[in-house]
């Protein structure tokens, strides 16, 4: 369906509102108790079941024909949608009809939309269709993943705090760190998931207080499958990898060919920190058959609890626009504290936190 169409405006007045003189205005009750009357061409039935996937309730739909030559139709649509995605669920209805989507008002101040479709046969009525929006928000619209990474300053009683949050939180932990093995099952207990942040050799220096092994791109096959294998001992519960350092290792195929298919076989997934933007671990990813994804979005160490709570309003608003969102933070006070304030702004626009895989494994919504 093309959009022939789209106009934006602020505080404009509509065409249409002067032809249809029983528009319900921002919050009115819908008087008519035979508002769900789908009489007129096929469209219209079309049209109802695109608004019911919107969750409009049968009373927030007014259908008046105003004339052989004009179908007016009103509905109230629940927040937390973007208009642009509202209209082009609305606009998907014309498909397989005689029917087009030739005109689009929207008022950004008012949030209020004017459709109108005509018909390529000249006895098919105009359909115009205008949508405001309900005090009801969508009871669901986007995933959000929260990936809570551990520093090495990171206190015991702040990893408890965050994993033992009501709401579905994932972990990133290097397996080699003090107290992962305990992270990890304390994780298992809140089931919570599990990620195994694997270091990968970076184009730089390894910082000196790094311990642990590091995937190097001359290591052999069996050393890396070693290193990976240890990684899992000590974390069984783990649901997936993602990268700690890489910006040299995610360049090379041959590295990477051997993470991806030690991961494959674990029946993990890998989430990409992107460190590089020469990274080979998408293709292989997909070539080898590893779900995975980047990382969507970031949360500075330094940031303090408003603006984390700004970050997530905005992060929120990216998954509606997609479908789902990928945040990487680190495990501190401030976070945990802005989790707490933000829940209900997630629940109110319909954005869920879930688990990394429900996002990564199982795409749809």
């Amino acid at each position: 369906m093309t959009l022939l169409a789209w106009r934006r405006g602020r505080g404009v007045n509509f065409p249409i509102a002067k032809i249809i003189s029983s528009v319900l205005p921002p919050g009115a009750k819908n008087p008519s108790k035979n508002n769900t009357n789908q009489k007129g061409p096929p469209i219209i039935t079309a049209l109802y079941a695109a608004l019911c996937d919107l969750e409009v309730r049968p009373s927030d739909i007014l259908q008046a024909k105003t004339s052989d030559s004009l179908i007016a139709i009103t509905a109230r649509v629940s927040r937390g949608r973007p208009l642009e995605w509202i209209v082009w669920n609305i606009s998907k209805a014309a498909t397989g009809t005689t029917y087009r989507l030739s005109d689009c008002l929207c008022d950004d101040k008012k949030q209020m939309l004017a459709c109108t479709f005509e018909s390529d046969r000249k006895k098919g009525p105009r359909i115009d269709l205008t949508v405001f929006q309900s005090e009801k928000y969508f009871s669901f619209t986007a995933k959000m993943a929260l990936i809570g990474e551990i520093a090495a300053d990171t206190s015991y009683q702040t990893i408890v705090a965050f994993l033992s949050l009501p709401e579905q939180v994932s972990v990133s932990l290097v397996s080699v760190k003090k107290q992962s093995a305990l992270v990890a099952q304390l994780a298992e207990q809140y089931h919570k998931e599990v990620i195994i942040r694997l270091p990968l050799e970076p184009a730089g220096k390894i910082p000196s207080d790094f311990t642990g092994p590091v995937v190097m791109v001359h290591y052999t096959k069996e050393a890396i499958q070693a290193i990976i294998a240890e990684a899992m001992a000590k974390v069984p519960n783990f649901s997936g990898f993602n990268n700690l350092w890489g910006s040299r290792a995610l360049e090379d195929s041959r590295i990477m060919g051997i993470v991806c298919n030690e991961i494959k076989k674990a029946h993990g997934y890998f989430i990409e920190t992107r460190v590089t933007k020469n990274s080979v671990a998408p293709p292989l990813c997909e070539n080898i058959g590893v779900p995975a994804k980047e990382i969507d979005a970031v949360v500075n160490d330094k940031s303090k609890q408003a603006d984390i709570e700004k970050q997530l309003r905005n992060y929120a608003a990216a998954a509606q626009a997609t479908g789902s969102i990928i945040v990487a933070a680190p495990i501190n006070a401030a976070l945990i504290e802005a989790l707490k304030a933000s829940v209900p702004m997630l629940k109110r626009n319909g954005v869920r936190l879930v688990p990394v895989s429900e996002i990564v494994i199982h795409k749809e919504l």
